[in-house]
This record gives C-alpha cells, structure tokens and sequence, in this order.
C-alpha cells in the first residue's frame, strides 16, 4: 500500500525547503590565482579531462552536492563560452591524490554519477568575469564526507570557436588531462599531461538532507547496504533502483533513475533481493535498506544505481541524489 501511495504523490509534490551551503576547492575567491584553460578552451573535437577535489577543502560529514560552480577569468574577455554537442560531468569518490600514478581511468569509481548528460548540445557561459556561475546540473551527488572527489568532464564535437578561460586555483590540487591524439578522447582509458598544481577553482553546493549512500561496488552473492542519511523523521521513505540515470521529475523534486524492469522490481518486489526499501524513518532520520545481489556470475560489470524519496501525507518531502554501485564477484 505504501508502494502505490508513494507513485501517487509523485504527481501531488510538496517540496521541502533547500538548505544549501557552499563548499570552496580551494577557497571562496574567484579572482585570485592564475590562468587556466583545463578543459574549456581546448581545441580538440573530443576530450577526457579529470579533477581531484581534495577532502580537506570539502564537508567532513555526508552532504548532497547540488551544483558545480567557475568562474571565468576577466582578463580573458574574449572567451566567454563553451559549447559541446555531446556532454557529461560526472562525480564519484576517489582515494586517488597527488601523485597521480594510476591510469587515467583508475581515478574515478566504476560507476559515477552523471550531473549531466547530454547528447542534444551543451553551452556553459560566463558573461560576467571573476564571479562563479553554476554549470546546471541535472542530478545530485552523495559525498561521503570522508574520501576526495574525481570530478570528469567528457565531450565531443566542442564548437573551437567558443570557449573560456578559467582561473587555475594554484594550490596542488591535482588534474588530469586525456591524450590530444587518440581517436576517442571521451572514453580514452590511458592519460596524459599530469599535473598536481593548477586545478580550476571550483564552487560546490550542498545540501545536508535526504543523503543517499551506496558501496563502489557490490558483491555478487553478497548483500548490500544503501544508507538513508539526514531524512525527515517519522515520515515514509522508498528507495529504487535502475540500471541507468535519466531525470526523472518529480513536481520540484528530481531523482536519477531509468524506469526500467530493475527500477519497478525495487519498488513492488521486495525480498529477496530488494530489503527495506520503504518504510518510515526512524528518530535520527537514518535507515538502510539492503541490497542482496542473486549469485549469477554474469552480472559482473553492471551497474546498478539507487536513490529515495521521503513522503508524507501531502507529498514528496524530498529526494535523495543518485549512487551507482558495480556488480563484482
């Protein structure tokens, strides 16, 4: 009865008030530093290019990332814009830090968020120099409060017309940047042009409610935890799975799931693979579900993402960001 109510207030949302705060890599100053044109005002027609944000400039406790914020830099008026025909930022958690010695695709988690993804045209303007602008992300991003973050960027066929440089924050924040001369810069597997200084200074938003938290990786046979962190007590929670991320709009209220045969499993299947995922939240606003993997040695390499809506008699209350673990033996 809880499953169907919860597919009925999707449409009747009450959105909760955003409690947002902003987290600074390296610092809240967005004219200070140096130039730095990683990854906008590249000329190639495709490009892989990754950053670590470093723990210590980021919240040391579970926060939902909202928004990604540059800033261009004023001396460099003439570029004021980047387009991409096809676009991807994409967030996950890393241990990865200076000095970078893995592969270039080794930094980031097997299954990361995308906060966007687009193959029908991406343009990110800054009209104004030395003042952060939000890129417009389309999904959320639960950050554990303890490890960095690899934040990628990835396109192809970028207009070299356009494009804007930022200012580099100068504080050893590390960057990698995809090999020029590959056939395929988007899924480019080795890198090249490491540096461990000059990262582009970014602005986080974050919120500390409605936190979703899911493993790297979840093993086959095994079961899962999928935490429920900061969510409003004594109110009804649902969490869903899928096999992709697409938006998924719910009144003001957005989580980033495919509606696919995982997705209607998770909500009206239950046990045995799919435990606790609705229920009421109980004082101090965590809970868990758990997620039972079938021991079928073929799901190895999938991934499978989460997220949660809190609800009550009026509506959505809110909506939690998107976890994707790996499916590993």
């Amino acid at each position: 009865m809880k499953n169907c109510y919860w597919l009925l207030v999707a449409f009747v949302l009450v959105a909760g008030s955003v409690m947002a705060q902003k987290a600074y890599v390296p610092d809240s100053n967005p004219a200070a530093g140096s130039n730095n044109i990683w990854p906008w005002d590249m000329s190639s027609t495709t490009g892989r290019f990754i950053q670590i944000l470093d723990a210590k400039y980021l919240p040391n406790a579970p926060v939902k990332i909202t928004e990604v914020a540059f800033t261009r830099h004023s001396r460099f008026s003439r570029n004021t814009s980047f387009f991409a025909k096809q676009f991807q930022m994409r967030m996950s958690h890393t241990t990865s830090k200076c000095p970078l010695s893995l592969k270039f695709a080794d930094h980031c988690a097997p299954c990361p968020t995308n906060l966007i993804d687009t193959s029908s045209g991406f343009t990110y303007s800054l009209p104004t120099g030395d003042t952060w602008v939000d890129i417009g992300t389309h999904c959320d991003f639960g950050y554990d409060g303890k490890r960095n973050i690899c934040l990628e960027v990835r396109f192809r066929g970028q207009n070299t017309a356009l494009g804007f440089v930022g200012w580099a924050d100068g504080s050893g924040t590390p960057r990698l940047m995809s090999k020029l001369t590959t056939i395929d810069n988007y899924n480019a597997p080795v890198g090249s042009n490491t540096w461990c200084t000059n990262g582009l200074k970014v602005c986080l938003t974050y919120d500390k409610r409605c936190i979703l938290l899911a493993p790297d990786t979840a093993k086959i046979g095994g079961s899962t935890p999928i935490q429920l962190i900061n969510m409003p007590v004594g109110q009804f929670y649902q969490i869903a799975a899928s096999f992709g991320q697409t938006p998924l709009t719910l009144g003001n209220c957005t989580i980033c799931l495919n509606p696919d045969a995982i997705f209607w499993a998770s909500i009206f299947g239950g046990p045995p693979i799919f435990n606790g995922y609705a229920g009421v939240v109980p004082s101090g606003g965590s809970t868990a579900g758990k997620f039972s993997v079938p021991n079928i040695p073929v799901l190895a390499g999938i991934c499978v993402y989460h997220a949660a809506i809190a609800f009550g008699k009026g509506g959505i209350i809110c909506c939690t960001n998107t976890a994707g673990s790996e499916l590993a033996p």
